[in-house]
């Protein structure tokens, strides 16, 4: 799994490529939270559209939880301020059922997940 970034106007863009694992996605999940403390972005759309391969519901709330664990950390530390973050998941990684979402938000992770990009950079963009 490799992960690049964009600014555009009014966001910053993850785009996550290669093929999923767990340990992949927890290891961009701490490059990402790394590149923003140096380059601080109010809003993050994390394109995950050219992503291979299948996600478990167990692996969706291990990264979740993972990746908001770490990022309340470095809030708690004041390394980052608070961010607005969407993700644009195929249907092979979208939870239609919210529980990713819903662990992350419960730990303090603002997160919405979507099936378009359009769709996830305008409801990043609408607050």
């Amino acid at each position: 799994m490799n992960i690049s970034f964009k600014q555009r106007m009014g966001y910053l863009e993850a785009i996550v490529t290669g093929h999923h694992s767990l340990e992949g996605a927890n290891r961009l999940g701490i490059e990402m939270l790394d590149y923003l403390e140096i380059n601080h972005s109010p809003r993050v759309f994390v394109n995950c559209l050219d992503l291979q391969g299948r996600n478990t519901l167990l692996n969706q709330y291990q990264h979740a939880k993972f990746l908001s664990d770490q990022y309340s950390s470095r809030l708690m530390k004041g390394t980052l301020k608070a961010i607005k973050f969407s993700y644009a998941l195929t249907p092979h990684f979208l939870d239609n059922t919210g529980f990713a979402e819903n662990v992350a938000e419960n730990r303090g992770f603002w997160v919405k997940t979507f099936n378009s990009k359009d769709e996830a950079v305008s409801w990043l963009l609408d607050t």
